[in-house]
């Protein structure tokens, strides 16, 4: 199956967002200098349901982002170490950084939006998600994680590729002026290629994450993802960051990263939206 260009979600609303996308109520804009020079000038969200998104606290693995009851510089959470153990060659997947903790309104959210269609909610994190891939990641090719055919034609959307759509935007005035200083630190911009969304494929059709238990996830030995031959050349010697909307035993991105390595790529880290438990 040919999957779609990502719609422009921006564009099915015909301009017209004045609406926290959540609840519907109407959102008070506020007009600044940065809204005529920032693709980011729209609040998707009112105060109310923007405080429903739980940021990341300030002691997390350093290795992918899980919330921790212990504190310390540089720890590492009990699953980090596992999948070092489980890995001979050591961990395939160098870091994840999630945007949210995968609280009961963000478990909400996620269901509205994947499973029963609303896909226009992925503009709710349009801004915090292009903030975070220019500010660490502006260097490292994105790939989304594909989802399987079956999936695609029950939810007519890759929620993952809606996240890329957001990247692929032409960078506003503020963002190419942080990307002029960032490029004085040393660092090459990565373009992002079209064929980004098909760079890598996933040929099985297993059962929903969300359906497997904890150990299920983590003893998965399968790997469903495949490298689209036509883009091996693109992937190899490249730094990708992979785009996924949540992180929970980190299995999905691992298998990943494992089939991109195989074909060359120099390094493997993922932004995902929110980090469960």
């Amino acid at each position: 199956m040919k999957y779609k260009k990502p719609m422009n979600l921006e564009a099915s609303l015909d301009g017209r967002i004045d609406h926290c996308l959540w609840c519907s109520k109407k959102v008070e804009t506020r007009t600044s200098w940065q809204s005529f020079i920032s693709n980011a000038s729209h609040q998707y969200l009112c105060f109310s349901c923007k405080s429903l998104l739980q940021p990341l606290p300030k002691n997390c693995c350093v290795r992918c982002s899980r919330p921790l009851s212990i504190g310390g510089e540089h720890v590492e959470c009990l699953d980090c170490r596992r999948w070092r153990e489980k890995d001979n060659m050591g961990d395939t997947l160098e870091h994840n950084l999630s945007l949210y903790v995968y609280n009961e309104s963000a478990k909400e959210l996620i269901s509205r939006w994947k499973y029963r269609g609303d896909a226009i909610l992925a503009l709710i994190f349009r801004t915090e998600l292009r903030r975070l891939y220019l500010q660490k990641y502006w260097d490292h090719l994105p790939i989304p994680i594909p989802i399987s055919d079956k999936r695609m034609l029950e939810r007519g959307f890759n929620q993952s590729e809606l996240l890329l759509s957001f990247l692929l935007e032409p960078l506003s005035l503020v963002e190419k002026l942080s990307m002029i200083l960032t490029r004085m630190k040393g660092k090459k911009r990565e373009e992002i290629p079209p064929a980004a969304s098909s760079m890598l494929l996933r040929l099985m059709d297993e059962k929903k994450q969300s359906k497997k238990t904890r150990y299920e996830r983590m003893m998965a030995t399968e790997n469903p993802f495949r490298v689209n031959t036509k883009c091996s050349s693109t992937i190899k010697a490249k730094n990708i960051v992979l785009l996924d909307d949540i992180y929970t035993t980190g299995s999905t991105l691992r298998r990943a990263a494992t089939e991109l390595k195989s074909h060359g790529a120099r390094s493997v880290r993922a932004i995902t939206l929110f980090r469960g438990s």
